[in-house]
């Protein structure tokens, strides 16, 4: 006897890997794209203005439309709930709206390193005249030269992210 998988719920979130031009009917990409509630209520009803609130503009009527998630280069992440595993969740951001600060579902974080030093020692020796009897180098602090790349990243794949919009 089989069962079938309960059907995923408007405002769920599907890893996609098929084409973005071949997207499911009832789901959107989640590119950010700026909705109106009365096309898509039950969508707004779910997730709201989660993913950007920013002021009104000529362009943005809060009272009327919505944003779509934009989860383009983002790697998704649980929200921490209390638990502490998000150290800096004071510093997450609406995503619409970079300058105002947003901690909850719709959230993101710039990238930063985790902080940390790379010290050794290294032994500087008198000039010119090298050692004698021992008493003739010291011992300085230095730092390794930079290396590695543009961003901090775990090893990924990519995947387009779709958002059930209606049922």
């Amino acid at each position: 006897m089989s069962t079938n998988p309960p059907s995923p719920l408007v405002g769920s979130v599907l890893a996609w890997c098929g084409s973005n031009t071949m997207i499911p009917e009832g789901w959107l990409y989640c590119d950010g794209t700026l909705l109106e509630q009365s096309q898509y209520p039950q969508l707004y009803n779910a997730i709201g203005h989660s993913f950007g609130n920013p002021a009104p503009s000529d362009n943005y009527d809060p009272n009327t439309q919505f944003f779509l998630p934009d989860f383009r280069g983002y790697f998704l992440r649980g929200v921490d709930g209390g638990t502490g595993r998000d150290p800096d969740s004071t510093s997450r951001i609406d995503m619409q709206a970079p300058s105002n600060q947003y901690s909850g579902v719709g959230s993101v974080q710039l990238d930063q390193f985790r902080q940390h030093t790379h010290g050794y020692q290294k032994v500087v020796f008198d000039q010119g005249e090298g050692i004698k009897d021992g008493n003739d180098s010291d011992l300085s602090s230095a730092s390794t030269d930079s290396t590695g790349g543009n961003e901090t990243r775990p090893i990924n794949a990519y995947v387009f992210y779709i958002i059930l919009a209606e049922n």
